[in-house]
């Protein structure tokens, strides 16, 4: 008998040891975060003006980040400005390496005419991060993805 309530104290605890751990994953790997202007401090560094809102937030332990907030345009311009961006045509080819969510829908992003990107250099290896932004003029959502070696 004293062996039979061993085994289930230890299966008790063990079921909660499970959930906690559980919880605690899904909450490092999944990494999303909803009006976060501290991820949004961190990798767009510009201030945090009137009109930026709904800011959605997706950071993993794998050097990849996605952002996704409404603005106006002067705002678009002074990140390009600020991160030295340069005017692209497709988001298609970085499709691959964002993840999807109902915020960040690669459908909705290969439609968008206002692109920008980090500058590729094809004589020499890329250092620092590739930075992707794209703005629906529409909407005024504008999107934020960074991948990082």
């Amino acid at each position: 008998m004293k062996k039979y309530l061993q085994i289930r104290n230890f299966s008790s605890k063990m079921k909660k040891f499970t959930s906690v751990f559980f919880l605690i994953f899904l909450l490092y790997n999944t990494g999303l975060c909803q009006n976060d202007t501290s991820c949004f401090n961190k990798y767009i560094r510009v201030e945090l003006s009137a009109d930026i809102k709904n800011i959605h937030c997706f950071e993993d332990s794998y050097y990849k980040v996605q952002i996704a907030f409404e603005c106006n345009k002067t705002t678009l311009d002074s990140i390009v400005a600020k991160l030295h961006l340069v005017r692209d045509d497709s988001y298609a080819y970085m499709e691959h390496i964002y993840q999807e969510f109902d915020w960040w829908q690669h459908s909705k992003l290969r439609k968008l005419k206002c692109v920008y990107k980090t500058k590729i250099h094809t004589d020499r290896i890329q250092s620092g991060p590739w930075i992707f932004v794209g703005y629906n003029e529409k909407t005024s959502q504008l999107y934020y993805g960074r991948f990082d070696l």
